[in-house]
């Protein structure tokens, strides 16, 4: 799949922002997005998928939705510190920006620190993703059970459109 096919099948609840709302919210995170998701959030405007997708490879179900750049604003002004990687009692081990969900609500994340800027993590509560004790682990333990692409174009290009769709 493609960003444009996947753009394609998002039922887009809310406008495009501006590039200079995008910038705004950059200089509020402290980090500029990765070029490829910044051309996502300036063509769509997030919402629920109209199609059942999957993630080839791994066992999570379908995912549900993407957000556009009004829910990251949103996230800002409900109190998630990217800075420090704190969203309530949660703590992830690196600057994580929520981006899509799962239909059983785990995160879909991008990686914001310098060691994988850009890298996708699905957070699988299921497997212990949001119990700050499996983050006391090493970085390359939490990388080979959590991360799932190297980039949103790689993600994006393990999706897989169920075939009964349209």
């Amino acid at each position: 799949m493609t960003i444009a096919d996947l753009i394609s099948i998002i039922d887009q609840k809310r406008e495009v922002l501006p590039p200079s709302d995008l910038e705004w919210f950059e200089r509020e995170i402290g980090s500029r997005l990765p070029e490829d998701y910044r051309q996502f959030l300036l063509s769509c405007g997030g919402g629920d998928l109209n199609s059942e997708v999957t993630l080839s490879g791994r066992d999570c179900g379908a995912v549900s939705s993407f957000l556009g750049l009004e829910d990251l604003d949103r996230r800002l002004l409900q109190g998630y510190d990217l800075r420090s990687g704190t969203l309530t009692a949660v703590t992830l081990p690196v600057p994580m920006l929520p981006v899509a969900y799962t239909e059983s609500g785990d995160p879909i994340c991008f990686c914001l620190d310098h060691i994988a800027p850009g890298a996708v993590y699905l957070i699988d509560h299921d497997c212990g993703g949001l119990d700050v004790r499996k983050w006391e682990r090493g970085r390359s333990e939490i990388d080979a059970e959590f991360r799932v692409a190297e980039s949103f174009t790689d993600f994006v290009g393990r999706l897989s459109q169920m075939a009964n769709d349209k």
